[in-house]
């Protein structure tokens, strides 16, 4: 039999077993408790688009049953991603070698776009839930794959989307871009070996409605077929030191310039040559000043739409010597020109309409009778004209103009310093109402 002390040890030690096992089963569920908590299913779903459309179908390809899976994993999730538990990568499928395209790329970060606009509008997720990136890993475009990841977004994932619909601004794209964010693999995962250079600056995206042109597709090389028998590994281009210089000093030649405004100056008139043909108006010579005859000018162009500009020079002239002579001559145009060449590089043929407006007061040089003519002068029509590039923004321009011309006239003569009107009238007329010949500078975007 035994005794009381033995007993109350065994009671004592029943009763530290179950305690510890209590102890034990608390620590347990601790641990495993982030285990069991609500994640978001790690799933991959492949969204397509038309080859030519910008819009998400639901009805197209297999759309429909992987938007209708998308929502069941958000609904019942959401507050995961919100809390910044998981977030969802947009991967676009691009061609082996088209990372140097820019309109694959621009065309790849469209459907990108689209994706997660639709996402955040129908679920209010924002641009902090989102990673993107590109997938040249396969011979497949029109493609945006969605993938939930658990865990934070990785610092330094890419999470811009740069883009624009003008067809002839895709460099603008690549330099916004800087290093091309490339990813290869079933699923983008959550790890400290991902690097994707973050672009900068989205207050500069550029959103005109033109639909861009989609170039024809390059063979796929052996190098993408080689990829995929690789591990389900993530692979990132390494962006380099200095990724804002490079997008600074992006290379391009005479062809890749996009001109925005120019700065001229026509060469005829400095030389002389004005919308006025003295003798055929007047019957006279312009008096020349200390510096000749020449009329100093300067004209300004702004380019847009690809294809339309619009110019505006001046041209003005006094010299007054006493009451010996003057000569004055002011002339003022507005014209609205279309581009006939490639669309964006505003070169080659022009054709313009323009209006024309000023005034004169021409003195005969050294006339004894100090008889002279003062008016104002209106004009419009059309004007055809021929720019070739030289180097980077140096350009020559060659045109001609071309339309109705009006001239009110009246005739005086100075006498003591007095003047006594002579007559008044009018000239009109169809003519050439002046060329240029001119050296341009444009500057780019």
């Amino acid at each position: 039999m035994l005794s009381l002390h033995k007993k109350l040890g065994l009671i004592i030690r029943e009763i530290y077993i179950i305690k510890m096992k209590y102890i034990y089963s608390i620590v347990i569920f601790l641990i495993a408790m982030p285990l069991f908590a609500q994640r978001v299913e790690e799933r991959e779903f492949n969204l397509a688009f038309g080859e030519f459309s910008d819009i998400l179908y639901p009805a197209y390809m297999n759309n429909e049953s992987e938007l209708s899976e998308i929502h069941r994993i958000i609904s019942e999730d959401k507050n995961s991603i919100l809390a910044g538990e998981c977030y969802i990568a947009l991967v676009s499928n691009i061609r082996p070698g088209d990372k140097g395209n820019g309109a694959k790329i621009n065309r790849a970060s469209i459907t990108g776009s689209v994706v997660r606009a639709f996402f955040k509008v129908r679920y209010g997720l924002s641009d902090s839930h989102f990673t993107f990136c590109f997938d040249d890993g396969r011979d497949l475009e029109n493609n945006v794959k969605v993938s939930f990841i658990n865990g934070a977004i990785p610092a330094g994932a890419n999470r811009y989307i740069y883009y624009t619909q003008n067809d002839y601004n895709y460099n603008y794209v690549m330099m916004q871009y800087g290093t091309i964010p490339i990813c290869r693999g079933s699923v983008v995962q959550n790890s400290d070996d991902i690097v994707i250079p973050a672009a900068v600056d989205t207050s500069m995206v550029v959103t005109e409605a033109v639909r861009p042109n989609v170039e024809p597709e390059r063979p796929a090389d052996k190098r993408g077929e080689e990829v995929k028998k690789e591990e389900n590994k993530v692979v990132y281009v390494e962006p380099s030191d200095n990724i804002k210089t490079k997008r600074n000093r992006i290379k391009r030649d005479d062809g890749d310039y996009y001109p925005l405004i120019a700065l001229k100056s026509n060469a005829l008139f400095w030389a002389g040559y004005t919308p006025f043909i003295y003798d055929d108006f007047f019957g006279m010579e312009p008096a020349s000043s200390e510096f000749g005859y020449m009329l100093p000018n300067l004209e300004g162009e702004y380019y847009f739409n690809g294809r339309f500009s619009i110019a505006g020079d001046g041209a003005y002239m006094v010299n007054k010597y006493g009451n010996d002579y003057w000569w004055k001559v002011s002339s003022y145009s507005l014209e609205p020109r279309i581009w006939v060449g490639q669309k964006g590089l505003y070169k080659g043929l022009y054709i313009g309409l323009f209006g024309i407006v000023g005034d004169y007061d021409m003195k005969r040089e050294k006339d004894v009778n100090n008889y002279g003519y003062t008016g104002n002068q209106y004009g419009g029509g059309l004007s055809l004209g021929y720019l070739q590039p030289i180097y980077k923004g140096l350009a020559f321009e060659i045109g001609i103009r071309g339309g109705y011309h009006y001239i009110d006239r009246e005739s005086y003569i100075v006498n003591s310093g007095v003047y006594h009107l002579q007559s008044s009238d009018s000239m009109d007329g169809f003519r050439i109402l002046g060329a240029r010949v001119s050296l341009v500078y444009r500057f780019r975007k």
